[in-house]
């Protein structure tokens, strides 16, 4: 199984929190959607660039207004551009957010079946998810 990290990082605040989720998983591959690839160089991580679809969350805190129930076009969707990058060459391929840390030794993973895998840390199904956070 070839087995890849990936994350998504536009604008300074996540890329920063990038730069150190990639030095954590230091010697895995690791993809990084990102606004600026070149803050990655020095990092041996596959930045590509990307431009996100809607305002980020940083983007409505900073300079836009609030919607009604603070619901708007955001980007949240653009996670899928990762997947696609990262399955391209490997087989298998895990989504982080940019604002968790890895500290010590990554898990050795086991094969996963085909399709989508949630581990048992998730503790809301889909529904559930959308019942509170909205669709």
């Amino acid at each position: 199984m070839t087995l890849s990290f990936y994350t998504l990082a536009i604008h300074a605040f996540y890329r920063e929190r990038a730069h150190l989720l990639c030095a954590d998983l230091a010697h895995r591959p690791v993809i990084v959607l990102t606004d600026e690839p070149s803050d990655f160089a020095d990092l041996c991580v596959q930045s590509i660039r990307h431009t996100p679809t809607g305002p980020m969350a940083v983007d409505y805190l900073e300079r836009l207004r609030a919607t009604k129930s603070y619901r708007g076009a955001a980007a949240y969707h653009d996670k899928r551009f990762a997947i696609e990058a990262a399955l391209r060459d490997l087989e298998t391929t895990i989504f982080l957010d940019t604002d968790i840390r890895i500290l010590g030794e990554v898990s050795p993973f086991t094969d996963f079946l085909p399709g989508l895998a949630v581990t048992k840390l998730v503790r809301k199904t889909v529904a559930e998810h959308l019942e509170t956070s909205g669709s």
